[in-house]
């Protein structure tokens, strides 16, 4: 299987993700959690502010989130979704997938942001983070040597 779903992290990979996460969440203004999710739903990482018991069910969600946002904007021949932002009693939800549409993050703001800004930080950590899951390439293989056929 290929995909998201068959990515296998190390123990090394994983703190990697989930540091870029509570470096984003640091380094940007006014967001307070942050959780990426393969397309598919699947927990890449969160900030150490989301609860680990909700991890798997916040993933599900947020993947869920875009998979009605993208066919609602195909049914109405928008293109593809960007962003999304959901205003809330207590802040607002950014929904986001990364360039390689291979990862969607969701991220908690407690007051209004320049969205601009926030979707270019976001594309940034998505870049970041697919170079942590890419295993980069590998060394050029020797040549083998052809058997060579009977004449």
């Amino acid at each position: 299987m290929t995909g998201p779903t068959s990515l296998v992290r190390t123990a090394e990979q994983q703190n990697r993700l989930d540091f870029l996460l509570d470096a984003f969440a640091r380094d940007v203004p006014h967001v307070v959690h942050a959780a990426a999710a393969t397309t598919d739903g699947l927990p890449l990482a969160a900030t150490r502010s989301v609860d680990e018991n909700n991890r798997e069910q916040l993933c599900a969600s947020i993947s869920g989130v875009m998979a009605v946002l993208e066919t609602s904007a195909r049914l109405m021949q928008g293109g593809g979704v960007i962003n999304h932002m959901t205003n809330m009693d207590h802040g607002s939800a950014i929904f986001q997938r990364a360039r390689n549409g291979l990862v969607t993050f969701m991220v908690l703001i407690e007051e209004q942001v320049d969205i601009e800004q926030l979707q270019f930080e976001l594309e940034r950590l998505g870049d970041r983070i697919g170079e942590t899951l890419n295993p980069g390439l590998r060394s050029p293989v020797a040549a083998v040597p052809q058997a060579r056929r009977p004449s």
